[in-house]
């Protein structure tokens, strides 16, 4: 709140303490002291130093009693989400897209505060160790926050994700909204599909799908899954999927790195897809491939490739069935636990693209 009150002075954002309507039925105080008043008291508030270290700290000349009657009178759920609302849209309208990008991706998380048990909503949970609260965050793409509740630990996080999108009342149109396992299941993905946005989870456990899978020793020359960092920077992110059980455990994913900077190459990826060897035979890697074909060809996409170890039948073949085909073999391409082997290269050209 500390920082948000020193935005709320700029130029810009004047109409912000006016957002503070008073529940008595009139009020004669003057606006630049009543400004000054609400200034104070959503200090206190939001700095959690109260409203009696306030009044006692400083040379405002505000009495407490002053303060707490302004605390009274303006400061309501209400009257600060208006006044919220406010601030963030005209954060969003001084903008420079140019640098800042549109802003329509939101991402949520839970938090956990401890709490004394003399607060209705506090409970002690397992997953938390103790007793407290849960803050659920709604954060748009360049981190500002646009919704915040307050739930116990037990509440749903699904539903506290999808209330975020539906009434956050700020000018952001959200069209993906990134969220862990936490907030995503079955039922938060058909909600998501019928309310217009994407959701996209961020999964935990994506490299353990990828390291059983290098263990067999015939999915990749890599000895070793890397860090989510650097697995994160090198995929586009509009072409990458996971496939989810009921449990939002991984079952297998598929993404997409560009082959070239060069623009006559702006058509052409190269796709990695594993699949955990205990969910192999769902018709997992399937659908993988299938909601990939979809999106790079949305988009543009022409040619998809990938290298495959010829030892690799089941991979090769669930390929083969998505329409790919193999166009060459590179022999003795590189060293994979001292033996050199060779790599078939795979490829599928989009028929919808000319």
């Amino acid at each position: 709140m500390s920082s948000s009150l020193v935005v709320s002075t700029g130029p810009n954002c004047r109409g912000f303490t006016g957002e503070f309507t008073s529940v008595a039925t009139r009020e004669a105080v003057p606006k630049a002291v009543l400004r000054r008043r609400l200034l104070l008291v959503l200090f206190a508030l939001g700095a959690n130093m109260g409203i009696k270290r306030v009044a006692v700290t400083g040379k405002h000349g505000e009495s407490e009693a002053v303060l707490r009657r302004v605390r009274h009178l303006f400061v309501n759920r209400t009257n600060l989400r208006a006044a919220l609302v406010r601030l963030v849209n005209v954060t969003f309208a001084a903008r420079d897209a140019a640098w800042w990008g549109e802003g329509t991706a939101c991402a949520s998380d839970s938090k956990k505060f401890g709490s004394w048990s003399s607060n209705f909503m506090t409970e002690w949970h397992q997953r938390y160790r103790g007793p407290g609260v849960m803050i659920y965050w709604h954060v748009e793409k360049k981190s500002l926050c646009v919704y915040s509740q307050l739930k116990s630990c037990s509440a749903s996080e699904v539903a506290a994700m999808i209330e975020g999108v539906l009434r956050h009342c700020t000018d952001v149109e959200i069209d993906r909204q990134y969220t862990d396992t936490h907030g995503a299941s079955i039922v938060g993905f058909a909600f998501a599909h019928m309310l217009g946005f994407n959701l996209l989870p961020r999964p935990k456990n994506v490299g353990s799908a990828r390291q059983a899978g290098i263990d067999e020793g015939n999915a990749t020359f890599e000895t070793t899954a890397p860090a989510w960092d650097t697995f994160d920077a090198a995929k586009l992110p509009d072409h990458r999927f996971a496939a989810l059980d009921e449990n939002g455990a991984v079952l297998g994913w598929i993404a997409a790195t560009k082959v070239s900077d060069r623009c006559a190459y702006t058509g052409v990826v190269e796709h990695s897809v594993y699949v955990h060897p205990a969910t192999r035979g769902r018709g997992v890697a399937s659908a993988l491939l299938k909601a990939l074909i979809e999106s790079t060809e949305a988009a543009g996409i022409w040619t998809i490739q990938s290298g495959i170890f010829p030892e690799n039948t089941a991979s090769l073949a669930v390929h083969q069935r998505a329409g790919f085909r193999i166009i060459g073999t590179r022999e003795r391409i590189g060293r994979h636990h001292d033996t050199w082997r060779d790599v078939l290269l795979i490829e599928r050209r989009s028929p919808a693209i000319a």
